[in-house]
């Protein structure tokens, strides 16, 4: 089966996956003659593909083509060290060639290429030709790891190619809040929200020319009457205190179990609370002064605390109460303490609505070429 697979992709032209095919069929049986036959096949016409592409570019003489033509030859070798790692027989009747001198001139050249078109582009001042130019000092850093020059280049070409957004918080419900809350707003973690091209401030640098605005408008806060709901039931239960088999006068074995009825007498208790708040959240594009995008955000802190007593026997309790035998209710918190609950929630949902719009913070506004 696998050999014919391999058969049909070599006749669609897709030769690397079918020597992988041919491959995996050959370690298994290094004896199968179709196998080998594709394989040989294949290697060939992918080598025969990728030098007649090799000898096209460089007889077109572009310096532009030296990364593709390292491309060609670092697939040639990886073909070549795939067979070759391949148990010995599978690759009788593979010529292999030695590409390393051919290698070494298209590194260079590529590498010296790929930093001069980096170069270039950083130097226009355009930010869509830093990000451009990162590919480039990228491909230099891949051939040479070590160049410090590419390793500049790339910094350079980042921190040219980023948008800057600046972020806003407006507290506009009716509600103050406490210090510890705005405090805690202003250490939003900015490096959670991972955007590439988009650099993101709490506060606005005099020599940072903005793209985008982002407002975060707290429009209400609401809190909820302290609640209590207070439960009383009387639970029973049958128990199985032991079970023993017996065999009656005709021979048949039976289980008897043993039973015994607890019951308790159940108080359970629940506290709850709960602060709403209203978020609107909104992009500028800061040049035009347009709004490009608006959505509410409904959110909240809650407080729960449930606990419970009894009188009678433990194992009459609902299962899932019986963990709280002997638990106090903790107090309600204060207005204040579930407010700064809520303000945690909605630093995290910031974040985590600034990471969900990154590619809106990464367009470049309009620049005049």
């Amino acid at each position: 089966s696998s050999a014919r697979m391999a058969e049909k992709q070599m006749n669609r032209g897709e030769y690397d996956a079918a020597v992988a095919t041919a491959l995996r069929k050959l370690e298994r049986k290094p004896a199968h003659a179709g196998a080998a036959a594709v394989l040989t096949s294949s290697f060939e016409r992918a080598r025969e593909r990728d030098e007649r592409r090799i000898d096209f570019l460089t007889l077109e003489g572009r310096e532009a083509n030296w990364p593709e033509i390292l491309r060609l030859y670092e697939q040639l070798e990886r073909r070549q060290e795939r067979v070759r790692r391949a148990p010995v027989g599978v690759w009788d009747g593979v010529a292999f060639a030695s590409y390393g001198e051919r290698l070494v001139e298209a590194r260079r050249r590529s590498a010296d290429f790929s930093f001069g078109e980096g170069t270039r582009l950083l130097e226009t001042g355009r930010r869509e030709d830093a990000r451009t130019a990162r590919g480039y000092f990228e491909e230099v850093l891949r051939i040479r790891p070590e160049s410090s020059q590419a390793t500049e280049g790339l910094r350079e070409a980042r921190t040219a190619g980023r948008t800057h957004v600046l972020l806003s918080f407006s507290n506009e419900s009716d509600q103050i809040l406490p210090e510890r809350s705005v405090a805690e707003l202003q250490e939003i973690p900015l490096r959670e929200i991972g955007s590439e091209w988009a650099e993101f401030h709490l506060d606005e640098d005099d020599g940072t020319l903005y793209d985008y605005l982002v407002v975060a408008r707290l429009t209400q806060v609401a809190f909820s009457p302290e609640r209590v709901d207070r439960d009383r039931f009387t639970q029973s239960a049958e128990i199985v205190e032991s079970r023993r088999e017996v065999v009656d006068s005709t021979g048949a074995t039976r289980r008897i179990e043993e039973k015994r009825t607890v019951t308790a007498d159940v108080t359970t208790l629940t506290l709850t609370k709960q602060v709403l708040v209203a978020m609107r959240y909104e992009i500028r594009e800061l040049a035009s002064g347009r709004l490009l995008k608006a959505w509410d955000r409904p959110l909240s802190a809650d407080f729960e605390d449930r606990s419970m007593t009894y009188e009678g026997d433990l194992e009459a309790v609902p299962s899932e109460w019986r963990d709280l035998a002997g638990k106090k209710p903790r107090p309600f918190p204060s207005d204040g303490e579930l407010l700064a609950q809520a303000v945690s929630i909605l630093k995290t949902d910031f974040v985590r609505s600034l990471r969900a719009e990154r590619s809106v913070f990464e367009e470049i506004p309009w620049e005049p070429r």
